[in-house]
């Protein structure tokens, strides 16, 4: 009898630890398998309380290959103030404007005046 190796599953999540909504700060969004959008208005999986933010703001994609770690990766949605990623010192430095970019674990992000950290196990 032959048994399938089963895909270890892979948990990623972005989370507020900063933002105009003080409120926010400390929220845990999981991301969706494939596609998660990320914006300032409802239909959006994470919807960020941020006036800053576009509508539709960015989009991260899952792509999962049979034996190989997924790679998350983020687009931006061609939103009026962009997406920045970079390292806690880094990430709002002008230079680390981003239009499609491959998520590291501790990444942080800004989105408008928000800054999520990217982690995943």
């Amino acid at each position: 009898m032959l048994v399938s190796e089963r895909p270890l599953p892979v948990f990623a999540w972005l989370v507020e630890v900063d933002s105009p909504d003080r409120k926010s700060i400390g929220t845990i969004h999981t991301l969706h398998p494939e596609n998660t959008t990320i914006g300032r208005v409802r239909g959006n999986q994470i919807v960020l309380r941020d006036e800053t933010v576009s509508a539709q703001h960015a989009r991260i994609r899952c792509d999962a290959k049979e034996g190989q770690e997924p790679i998350y990766t983020l687009f931006d949605m061609g939103s009026r103030n962009g997406c920045q990623v970079g390292d806690r010192d880094t990430y709002r430095n002008e230079e680390n404007r981003v239009y499609r970019h491959k998520l590291e674990d501790g990444d942080y992000l800004l989105l408008g005046e928000t800054t999520l950290v990217f982690k995943r196990v």
